[in-house]
């Protein structure tokens, strides 16, 4: 999907057990796009287009997705058009009204669409039932729609003691599940669930088209022709020579080696030994050249 299409409003869908902290998170969230002490939106919140008081944003909860639940992509009128978003659908089975060719019983498929920017997959460090729904919940989502779109909220994670399973099994899983990411903090404590709320506001962001992806930065648009120009790389030389590359003006890489990484010349260490003919301990200092 292109991020070019403007848009008013996003929508968050949260998922998780009940009593998990949706409602919690989905009010920091909030208050970090709309926060209210004007003079700390400049330090400690996102500045850009989410947080403009004309947009808004929305939240969806459920405590797990629908077994009859499918993604698909939706187009306009041309066909051919794959700018256009990607939708969650949910399939409803609706008795049909009944003609005179039909059978009673018969029934139709109604589709309820729904647009989602960003799916939030909470877990509990203590209930292992919220990491098996998140398990559930991601082998329904087509891999080619949730990439990007998808993250992980694992909450009570300083509750060590109180750990129904073993954080390793979220780390392994996603490694091999296309790596969705993960952000691990504790909602009853203020300072880190504003700090996963910044995290979500920064992916929100970029699914919901309000910042441009990473491949538009250096591509230009001229009439119908658009180029695309790569970013000037130095060669491997030249960063290794610069002194720029460490951060300092010290000089060139050789220089600055032997300067600060230089090996001593002499090492002394001091040793126990039990010399022959000896019943006490002997210290001896050996010099190493």
């Amino acid at each position: 999907m292109d991020f070019d299409i403007p848009r008013s409003v996003a929508t968050i869908l949260l998922v998780g057990n009940a009593g998990i902290g949706k409602r919690r998170l989905a009010s920091l969230i909030l208050s970090e796009i709309h926060p209210s002490n004007k003079e700390n939106k400049d330090s400690t919140n996102i500045s850009g287009s989410l947080s403009s008081s004309t947009n808004s944003i929305q939240f969806r909860t459920s405590e797990s997705l629908p077994a009859a639940c499918s993604v698909f992509k939706s187009f306009g009128k041309d066909q051919g058009d794959t700018t256009t978003t990607t939708a969650l659908a949910r399939r409803d089975t609706t008795s049909k009204t009944p003609g005179p060719n039909t059978n009673a019983s018969e029934s139709t498929v109604a589709l309820s669409v729904n647009r989602y920017d960003l799916i939030l997959l909470m877990v509990s460090m203590t209930d292992k039932g919220s990491w098996d729904r998140c398990k559930q919940a991601l082998q329904k989502l087509e891999p080619s729609w949730f990439l990007g779109r998808c993250a992980i909220v694992v909450t009570r994670v300083s509750a060590v003691s109180k750990y129904a399973f073993d954080r390793d099994e979220i780390t392994d899983f996603l490694d091999d599940f296309y790596e969705v990411p993960r952000i691990w903090t504790n909602l009853d404590q203020d300072s880190e669930g504003a700090l996963a709320a910044v995290q979500i506001v920064r992916l929100l962001e970029i699914t919901g088209s309000y910042r441009p992806s990473l491949r538009n930065r250096y591509s230009s648009t001229t009439g119908t022709d658009t180029t695309t120009t790569a970013p000037v790389i130095p060669s491997t030389a030249a960063l290794l020579s610069s002194a720029r590359f460490y951060g300092s003006v010290t000089g060139k890489r050789n220089s600055m080696l032997q300067s600060v990484i230089r090996s001593p010349e002499r090492y002394v260490v001091e040793s126990t030994t039990l010399p022959e003919g000896e019943s006490s301990p002997h210290k001896v200092v050996v010099s190493l050249e």
